[in-house]
C-alpha cells in the first residue's frame, strides 16, 4: 500500500507514526494505540483511520482527507486536535491513569477558556498540556508566555456546558 498516488495526501510510513506516538507518549505518559492507520495532507495536517480499513483499496480514489483529524505536524511539534485530545483522555481514562501534563480547570476558567480568551497559568512556558473539565480531556493547549493559548476552533466555542 505505502504512498498514495493522491498527490493531496499520503500514508505515513511507520517509522513516522511511532515518532508520534512516541512523543504522545513522553508528554501524556498515554500509550496509544499502533494499529491505526495515519494519513497526512500537503498541509501537514495528520488524520487517522481505524485499523479495520487496513486492507482496503485506496488506489483508484481521489482523497482529500479520511479519519477524523488527529494533529497538526510542524517539524518536531506536534498540535493536537480536540479529537485527539479527547481519544487520548479515553485511553488514559480506561487504563485509570490521568495523563501527565494535564490541567484540570474549574468551571470559571473552563467558561472562559470555551469563550476563546487565554487562562493565566503557573505551568512551564512552551509546554503542551491536556485541559481537563469535569473529569474528562476536552482539548490540547500549549502554555506560552504564563497563558494557556486558546487553540479551540471558533465552531466550538460558546458557554454552553452540555
Amino acid at each position: 500500500m505505502g504512498q498514495s498516488p493522491n498527490k493531496n495526501i499520503k500514508r505515513l510510513r511507520r517509522k513516522d507514526i511511532t515518532k508520534i506516538l512516541d512523543t504522545i507518549k513522553e508528554r501524556f505518559d498515554v500509550d496509544f494505540p499502533s494499529d491505526y492507520l495515519f494519513y497526512e495532507t500537503a498541509k501537514g495536517k495528520i488524520y487517522i483511520i481505524s485499523p479495520e480499513f487496513q486492507n482496503f483499496d485506496f488506489e483508484n480514489m481521489r482523497i482529500d482527507k479520511g479519519g477524523f483529524y488527529f494533529c497538526e505536524r510542524k517539524g518536531d511539534f506536534l498540535r493536537l486536535s480536540m479529537q485527539a485530545a479527547q481519544k487520548i483522555g479515553q485511553i488514559a481514562k480506561s487504563a485509570k491513569i490521568e495523563p501527565k501534563n494535564s490541567l484540570k480547570l474549574t468551571e470559571p476558567d473552563y467558561l472562559t477558556y470555551m469563550k476563546g480568551e487565554e487562562i493565566k497559568t503557573d505551568h512551564p512556558n512552551n509546554s503542551s498540556i491536556l485541559l481537563i473539565f469535569q473529569d474528562e480531556v476536552f482539548c490540547w493547549a500549549q502554555v506560552k508566555d504564563g497563558y494557556i493559548i486558546n487553540y479551540v476552533p471558533k465552531a466550538y466555542r460558546g458557554t454552553i456546558i452540555i
